[in-house]
């Protein structure tokens, strides 16, 4: 099956890539990028819900499943992106919540639908995943519906087979698109009963989600939907996402005759680095998984803080050893946009820039916006900056007066993505009103925003591009059919670019950024020479801060001492060893190699 060895690459869409600077990613913003991701040697894609929706829950609250937010593109858009990727050996999975739909689908609008969702007279203690009461009231019919997210997330009744038959013909509608499989949000969570126990209390006084979730009859419900797929003669992919941290139940739910794979948050969910509980995990895993099934690896995703700062505490090293944890095992791999670029969490400053309603309700529950961004979701959502990834924009630090203005209008907005360094560029020919203006397109919609709170458009200082900084030749131009301060009339921007290659630029980051990028492209690399998707974990050992495991004749070993950073002969040593041949040292203590046959 092609997804046992695949790397998927998941695309959270409203960050991701903006193609016409409006501000907001968008799927020409991903077709663009496919070069990159190939070049990467990613081979699937997940996408995160495109879907029309009123974004309560940053689009996990759907309006309509058979169409696409008009903000992201069209369905001739994905279309479009489904064939290239295609063309480029790359599949593509959607992200679909059969959950729970928006209160603004014309499903839950339409009374004649009214059983197509949960309702109760009186509510029971369930409380939602987002904090109080999952019950809320409706005038119309005078009772409770019930949402075990938000109140705007009306959770659907998977009892009532109107429902099963509707979400059949959403899901052929996408296959016959093209789609090569779905990611399921939270789909341990349907409710297929009618039974409303209340949930127990634990000592802590914390709700215990005994009867809301894992109900009997999901089971039954995803056998239904596995058949309905494979009827469709394709080789399709199904991953879920489950609720829970107990490995037993996350895998109760892959099989032959269910999902494929299950997503595993042992990894993702960790708070802080620990080879102990690294090990403790993947001992775990080799015992649940040890049947053939696959499970799933990843630390980091839309739903977390990224682990260059949650786990490896911006240590260049750590990270390269998280890197082949996630690519150089036996499962199915995720990354999440960003990550192999060493890409760092994005804080809001400001309450009114927040958008996860999860640190919504934390700020209106505290009235402190340091407890919300401790679990605002926001984190890793923040925009990709490319272009001071890239040689389109090189990181160019503002030097003169009406840049540092506009530069620190950005970097209130933009909040920890500083550390790539805001860009600055001259338009060279003046624009309608005869103005030669500096503007900073980190983003463009931003820049925009900053020199309209400046109140007038600055003022060209120095004589020559490069009084910009850093020396950059202006010999050679990139051009953008852009108008970010909104003159009419503007002539085409030339953005100053350096001679450098794509990925170096000026900036100390961006370095960093390639000698990442470079690795993952090699562990991606190394997992499709040396592994295939029936490999099993054969031996799993730690001593000390040196975590080794086996699959096949291949090892891989990672010493987490600090020690190793700075004396590379240590690795050799380990080589000699542990009994290696064949190996490649990685650097940071890591080694991938064969073992030698005794």
């Amino acid at each position: 099956m092609w997804w046992k060895n695949s790397v998927f690459y998941e695309i959270y869409l409203a960050s991701f890539y903006d193609s016409n600077d409006d501000g907001i990613g968008d799927i020409q913003g991903v077709i663009d990028k496919i070069p990159y991701l190939n070049t990467l040697g990613i081979t699937g894609i997940w996408l995160t819900p495109f879907y029309p929706s009123p974004k309560v829950d940053n689009g996990y609250d759907v309006s309509d499943y058979c169409d696409v937010a008009s903000e992201y593109g069209t369905i001739k858009d994905l279309k479009e992106l489904l064939d290239k990727a295609h063309q480029s050996g790359i599949k593509v999975i959607a992200d679909l919540v059969i959950n729970h739909t928006s209160t603004e689908h014309t499903w839950f609008k339409d009374i004649s639908k009214k059983e197509w969702y949960i309702w109760r007279q009186l509510p029971n203690n369930w409380e939602s995943f987002f904090g109080g009461s999952a019950w809320e009231f409706d005038e119309r019919f005078k009772e409770y519906y019930y949402h075990s997210f938000s109140k705007e997330q009306a959770d659907l009744n998977w009892a009532n087979p109107k429902v099963k038959c509707a979400i059949w013909e959403v899901i052929d509608f996408w296959i016959d698109l093209g789609i090569d499989g779905f990611r399921l949000d939270v789909i341990n969570n349907l409710s297929t009963s009618n039974e409303f126990f209340d949930n127990p209390i634990n000592e802590e006084g914390q709700q215990v989600h005994l009867y809301d979730v894992n109900q009997q009859g999901i089971t039954e419900v995803i056998k239904e939907l596995k058949k309905h797929i494979f009827e469709k003669g394709r080789e399709l992919f199904t991953v879920g996402e489950i609720s829970s941290s107990s490995l037993e139940i996350i895998e109760s739910y892959s099989d032959s005759m269910l999902l494929d794979v299950t997503f595993n948050f042992n990894f993702g969910s960790l708070e802080e680095f620990s080879v102990e509980k690294i090990f403790c995990e993947l001992l775990a895993m080799k015992k649940v998984y040890d049947d053939g099934r696959r499970p799933t690896f990843f630390f980091n995703s839309h739903d977390m803080s990224r682990s260059w700062n949650r786990l490896a505490s911006e240590n260049l090293e750590r990270y390269r050893q998280l890197a082949v944890l996630t690519l150089i095992n036996a499962g199915v791999s995720f990354l999440f946009q960003g990550e192999e670029l060493g890409i760092g969490d994005y804080l809001p400053g400001e309450v009114s820039d927040i958008r996860d309603i999860q640190a919504i309700n934390k700020y209106n529950e505290t009235k402190d916006i340091v407890a919300a961004n401790e679990v605002n979701r926001d984190r890793s959502r923040g925009m990709i900056p490319w272009e001071s990834l890239t040689k389109q924009v090189p990181a160019i630090y503002a030097v003169h007066p009406p840049q540092v203005s506009i530069r620190s209008k950005l970097l209130k907005q933009q909040g920890e993505m500083v550390r790539y360094g805001a860009t600055c560029f001259a338009r060279r020919s003046a624009n309608a009103n005869g103005l030669r203006n500096f503007v900073a397109p980190l983003s463009v919609c931003l820049a925009a925003k900053a020199t309209r709170a400046k109140g007038k458009a600055p003022s060209r200082s120095g004589n020559s591009p490069t009084s910009l900084g850093g020396g950059i030749s202006s010999t050679k131009l990139c051009f953008r059919s852009t108008n970010p301060v909104g003159e009419k009339g503007a002539p085409t921007d030339e953005v100053i670019t350096s001679k450098s290659d794509a990925w170096i630029g000026q900036g100390k980051k961006n370095k960093k950024s390639k000698e990442i990028f470079d690795f993952y492209k090699q562990l991606i690399q190394l997992k499709k020479d040396y592994l295939n998707g029936e490999s099993t974990f054969d031996k799993i050992s730690c001593s000390g801060e040196v975590l080794q495991y086996k699959m096949g004749n291949l090892i891989v070993l990672l010493n987490f001492g600090v020690e190793s950073y700075y004396f590379p002969i240590a690795e050799e040593k380990i080589v000699l060893k542990y009994n290696y041949e064949n190996f490649q040292l990685l650097g940071g203590g890591i080694v991938i190699g064969k073992e030698k046959d005794v």
